[in-house]
């Protein structure tokens, strides 16, 4: 939001339309394995304020 200058009400739009349902850990480590990565990370955000839907 802020390295890109995107407006807030854009941001906020986006954000609410996120989520993790599609997110399969065993098919990213599996892909990985098969491509010889020795190394993975996962990095997550929490954020503490939530945006309200308007």
């Amino acid at each position: 939001m802020f390295n890109q200058k995107i407006p807030f009400a854009d941001y906020q739009k986006t954000a609410l339309s996120v989520d993790a349902s599609g997110f399969n850990a065993n098919e990213i480590v599996k892909l990985a394995e098969e491509s010889g990565m020795r190394y993975i990370t996962f990095v997550a955000k929490y954020f503490r304020k939530k945006i309200r839907k308007s």
